[in-house]
């Protein structure tokens, strides 16, 4: 059988030690520098492979920026190990003294059971949704309604008997003179005992009506209404107005008022728990009590309802192609927030022996407790454009102004003058720390038909916390900046290197006495520092 030519030629090509490249589906030779000319420089060599194939040179510069970015990870790895060792060293002593005897403690507890905490939850339901669009009426009306049901349930069921059982009195430690002991079950948090299993269910009822009217071509309004039943606290309607004016072309302006609400999880409903401690050789059981338990209603704790908000915006959008920018202010006001309490302790003077009575150490419980209010506005300035031959730039700014005010704490009769514990000033800056008064992001993105750069700044406001002890911890502003390059190697295969926080930027750091019982709490910025990838991505 004879050989097809391109093979012929391909044999021959490699036998010369010509490179074969592709022409119209046959391969051909393509001349290159013979043994006897003189030898050619490293540029015009890279010059002459770029004529016998361009994408020579976007390999070379993939190559290279791969190897430049992990040449900079290592090194800057490297100069950070002992640095880090040193400082770890440091710090690992004055901590390690101070968990030791936590970790001990709770390996033991661990070695006594496999399931400590078991809870289930679950959700079933379905929606009936009907749309219609009037195109003859007025310039335009769509109608929207439907029905939806929903059953919701919530079960906590018992963990092994070691993870929650008290034994009895354990000494711990004794400190001068004093005597320390191990309350019963896993220590930092027990297993669920049977007095704490819960099999909870609710169903959930509700319809709604969306209507929107195109007025004219440049003015649409809208109203919508919704009903909502549920059978364990009862019902709730709200509604929402909205309107939209077109001033000029590319320019509107926007409107909208609404009524909102959450109703109470069935966790918030039925959890809880209970450890022992022991208090002078005393075994004393502390609660967080479920909201309809004997301990909440002796402290004339409401049962829990449905959080309610009324919400106002006004705002402008503009569009002129390339630049976009939307401007909306804002107005929120929340009443009856659900918050778990801080512990009330039977040695209260005023409501000591009602817990006494019921052999309750100390209690703790979720309730509607607090008002609040927010103000703010969301900026957001966009520009994209094409540079040409396939090169597009796109940038973008969106920041957030915001101020939230506690304006009240709810508390019962029995527990007017108790606001600090019903709502203490660690959990008041917790709430406020969730609504920044600012932040802000900018976003670049540069493409081409093959390669992506992208980079992201995000700068994070100051917040303030509270520590265990009551010490301010302030988490000053900071930045941080995510960047990554991508490239096209094939239609099918792309390569992308970057990396997230790659300043390095850390929140302030604290003494461990924060929520986490590390050097930061969690704050919205993260803690873990700079982060390097490099990830392929595969088209099929």
């Amino acid at each position: 059988m004879r050989p097809r030519r391109g093979t012929l030629e391909t044999a021959r090509a490699f036998a010369q030690g010509f490179p074969v490249v592709a022409a119209r589906g046959r391969l051909s030779r393509v001349s290159s520098p013979s043994a006897q000319e003189p030898q050619r420089s490293t540029a015009a060599t890279v010059a002459w492979w770029l004529r016998v194939d361009p994408r020579f040179g976007v390999y070379v510069f993939a190559g290279l920026v791969i190897l430049t970015a992990w040449a900079i990870v290592a090194w800057r790895i490297s100069a950070e190990q002992s640095l880090e060792r040193d400082r770890l060293r440091k710090e690992s002593a004055n901590l390690v003294s101070a968990y030791e005897e936590q970790v001990l403690r709770s390996i033991q507890a661990i070695d006594q059971t496999m399931l400590l905490l078991k809870s289930e939850y679950e959700q079933r339901g379905g929606a009936l949704d009907f749309t219609r669009y009037f195109k003859n009426t007025l310039k335009g009306v769509n109608v929207a309604f439907g029905l939806e049901h929903r059953i919701d349930r919530y079960e906590i069921f018992a963990g092994e008997e070691g993870s929650w059982q008290t034994y009895g009195p354990v000494i711990f430690a004794v400190e001068d003179g004093d005597t320390i002991y191990r309350p019963g079950g896993a220590q930092g948090f027990p297993g669920f005992s049977p007095a704490n299993e819960v099999n909870e269910s609710r169903t959930n009822l509700g319809a709604y009506v969306d209507t929107e009217f195109d007025l004219s071509d440049r003015f649409m309004v809208g109203a919508a209404v919704r009903f909502e039943e549920y059978s364990d606290f009862g019902s709730t309607f709200n509604g929402k107005i909205a309107a939209r004016l077109q001033v000029a072309s590319g320019l509107a302006l926007r409107a909208s008022a609404s009524t909102g609400f959450r109703a109470p999880s069935l966790a918030q409903i039925h959890f809880n728990s209970i450890f022992t401690d022991f208090v002078s050789g005393v075994a004393v059981d502390k609660f967080l009590a479920r909201n309809n338990s004997p301990i909440t209603r002796q402290l004339g704790i409401p049962e829990l309802k449905q959080e309610r908000s009324v919400n106002a915006s006004a705002g402008l959008t503009f569009n002129s192609g390339a630049l976009s920018l939307t401007i909306d202010g804002y107005y929120v006001k929340v009443q009856d927030r659900i918050v778990l309490t801080g512990d009330f302790s039977a040695d209260d003077p005023d409501i000591g022996q009602e817990l006494q009575a019921i052999n309750v150490g100390s209690a703790r419980f979720f309730t509607n407790a607090v008002n609040t209010s927010t103000t703010g506005a969301d900026i957001i300035l966009a520009y994209a454009t094409r540079l040409g031959n396939g090169h597009r730039l796109s940038a973008t700014l969106a920041a957030n102004v915001n101020d939230m005010k506690i304006d009240k704490v709810n508390t019962s009769d029995k527990l007017k003058g108790k606001e600090d514990i019903y709502f203490s000033n660690r959990e008041r800056l917790f709430l406020l720390a969730s609504a920044p008064n600012t932040k802000g992001n900018l976003a670049l993105e540069y493409k081409t038909n093959r390669l992506g750069i992208n980079a992201r700044l995000t700068y994070f406001d100051k917040i303030t916390l509270e520590d265990y002890v009551g010490a301010l911890d302030v988490y000053k502003a900071a930045t941080t900046l995510d960047l990554s390059l991508s490239l096209e190697l094939s239609r099918n295969i792309r390569l992308t290197v970057g990396g997230a926080n790659i300043l390095d930027a850390y929140p302030t750091r604290q003494d461990v006495e924060t929520e986490s019982g590390g050097l930061w709490d969690s704050v919205q910025m993260g803690f873990n520092g700079a982060f390097y990838f490099t990830r392929i991505g595969f088209k099929f």
